[in-house]
């Protein structure tokens, strides 16, 4: 959702802008500069908990066995 509120500003990579005392102004925001990197991390959270399920799951089919 924080991607879509800040449209196209949140494409631009600001790495600069997250440093601190780098004195560089983010373009279009604060929103617009951790939007991006917000998504990114929560998507690879959903996939490190999607194959934990799967570790999970072949392990307790190993066990029943």
């Amino acid at each position: 959702m924080m991607t879509r509120v800040a449209g196209l500003d949140a494409l631009p990579d600001q790495r600069g802008a997250l440093e601190v005392g780098a004195g560089i102004e983010a373009l279009g925001g604060d929103l617009a500069l951790v939007a991006m990197p917000f998504y990114l991390n929560s998507r690879a959270t959903t996939i490190y908990a999607g194959t934990n399920e799967v570790q999970r799951d072949l392990i307790a089919r190993t066990l029943r066995t």
